[in-house]
């Protein structure tokens, strides 16, 4: 899959609204991390927004991880005789 059709792909969920049990759940967890990033002593704000930008970075690449193995498994099924067996000698 090129870039735009992985853009396209996850863009048509948002839009969509496929995803949207995962995506409530994302929405619930950030809100939360933000209460307590909000509790946090002004020390230790910058630390929790760090965390939070993590956070968001890694869900991105697992969803864009599992486009890629979809490319992959898409290229497999298109491309690779999956009746093969090695020949049975006796």
């Amino acid at each position: 899959m090129t870039v735009r059709e992985k853009n396209f792909v996850l863009f048509f969920l948002e839009k969509a609204n496929l995803d949207a049990k995962n995506l409530l759940l994302e929405k619930e967890i950030f809100k939360t991390l933000s209460k307590l990033i909000d509790a946090l002593p002004n020390e230790y704000k910058r630390e929790g927004l760090k965390l939070e930008g993590e956070l968001v970075e890694h869900l991105f690449n697992v969803k864009w991880s599992y486009l890629e193995y979809g490319s992959h498994i898409n290229e497999i099924l298109e491309n690779y005789d999956l009746n093969w067996e090695p020949n049975k000698e006796n």
